[in-house]
């Protein structure tokens, strides 16, 4: 049986006198893919960022391969929708080596470049892009060297924020495709957040549906799967 990778327990969020969302339990095992859905507001950003470590629950225990999560860890890496998240003094190449070096996952700079060699080679980008910078590349390649950048950093868990959401309908599914398999061959667990019902039915194993009457529900990623989210998204 696969291990359980993270583990959310009780997990409620209130600014100020408002509710976002109340006791949320869920556990997603190694290498599985949990979507998560619903209206502008919900939370579900909220919750990608707590369970990143980069924001506090209201009340909440967030365990990540078996150690709490109270700040920002290299076992849950995000990876966002904004196509500005990598340097743009660093070419394409050096933005995935880079993290691994200031973070000691690698200290060989041979070992760490044949590293992201490998993970941009994965992502489908070949060695004209490497020596590129990032003002060079298309919206799509920044993508695939985020998760790239991410993946080479040996994360439990992969946290994405719409991160194909700004990309045209032909990139978005070759991305879809090109993450999931990646993540299924090193068994890297993900948390997707996504607002397209079609996305987190291709891409998760199960997705959690926000409710627009403050209830959650998770369900299995199956041939049923797309009507009984639209259903969810519309109990008021």
């Amino acid at each position: 049986m696969s291990n359980i990778i993270l583990k959310a327990s009780d997990l409620s969020k209130n600014f100020g006198d408002q509710t976002i969302f109340k006791d949320l339990n869920f556990k997603v095992k190694e290498g599985e893919k949990l979507g998560i859905i619903g209206y502008s507001g919900c939370g579900k950003t909220t919750l990608l960022r707590i369970l990143g470590g980069f924001e506090q629950a209201s009340a909440s225990k967030v365990v990540i391969a078996k150690k709490r999560i109270r700040k920002p860890t290299r076992k849950a890496i995000m990876v966002f929708q904004d196509f500005s998240q990598l340097l743009p003094w660093r070419t394409v190449l050096d933005n995935v080596v880079w993290p691994m070096m200031i973070t000691g996952v690698e200290k060989d700079i041979t070992r760490a470049k044949k590293i992201a060699q490998n993970n941009l080679k994965e992502m489908g980008l070949d060695k004209s892009t490497f020596s590129k910078y990032p003002v060079q590349i298309s919206g799509g390649m920044k993508q695939r060297v985020a998760v790239a950048r991410a993946l080479a950093l040996r994360p439990k868990i992969l946290l994405m924020d719409e991160p194909f959401g700004a990309l045209d309908n032909l990139t978005r599914k070759r991305m879809q495709d090109i993450t999931r398999a990646v993540c299924e061959k090193h068994n890297i667990a993900a948390v997707l957040v996504t607002h397209s019902v079609k996305e987190a039915v291709i891409m998760c194993d199960r997705i959690l549906v926000f409710s627009p009457n403050g209830k959650y529900t998770i369900i299995k990623s199956d041939e049923n799967a797309k009507k009984r989210i639209r259903t969810l998204l519309e109990i008021g």
